[in-house]
């Protein structure tokens, strides 16, 4: 019986073919393998913010309010909010009697999120300081988690914008 591929010269442009079109296939199934594990990803990352807001979330309607905000944030959901809603003040109750106060727009959700659901501007020391300035307090978020937080005996927060600052005021 005779080797398939014998001739190696007459069979090269139909083995670079070959080798081109599973190239091909392979690339394809490497990228929606690729895409849809951004896709289970992404989902992971929703549900693990979820997940933060019920245990950061004082009652029910707080919880589906922060919930659904932080879906809206999302692209493509955040185009389909009406302009009039956008930058709509609203308000969640947390554990401990906190009360925040935000915008319906990404800046402010995802400050929200990266502040209180993935503290990340907690200190990597366990300090505990006396006076906090917070330069650039945008509409308080940080200032009330630091607050919270540290039990500093002083805490200032400067904001120059004036609609943050009237925000951060409440």
């Amino acid at each position: 019986m005779a080797a398939p591929f014998t001739d190696g010269a007459k069979d090269r442009p139909q083995l670079a073919a070959a080798g081109y079109l599973l190239a091909r296939l392979a690339g394809g199934v490497i990228r929606e393998l690729r895409e849809e594990a951004i896709r289970i990803d992404s989902l992971l990352g929703i549900l693990d913010e979820i997940r933060r807001a019920a245990r950061l979330c004082a009652d029910v309607k707080s919880f589906l309010r922060l919930s659904v905000d932080l879906l809206l944030c999302r692209r493509p959901l955040l185009d389909l909010i009406p302009a009039k809603l956008m930058n709509k003040e609203r308000s969640v109750s947390l554990q401990g009697g906190i009360r925040l106060t935000y915008r319906l727009n990404k800046g402010d959700i995802w400050s929200l999120r990266e502040i209180w659901l993935f503290e990340c501007y907690a200190f990597p020391a366990d300090i505990h300081p006396q006076r906090i300035l917070d330069l650039g307090a945008n509409i308080g978020l940080t200032s009330v988690w630091l607050a919270n937080r540290y039990c500093a005996k002083k805490l200032v927060a400067v904001e120059p914008v004036t609609s943050n600052e009237a925000l951060a005021r409440r």
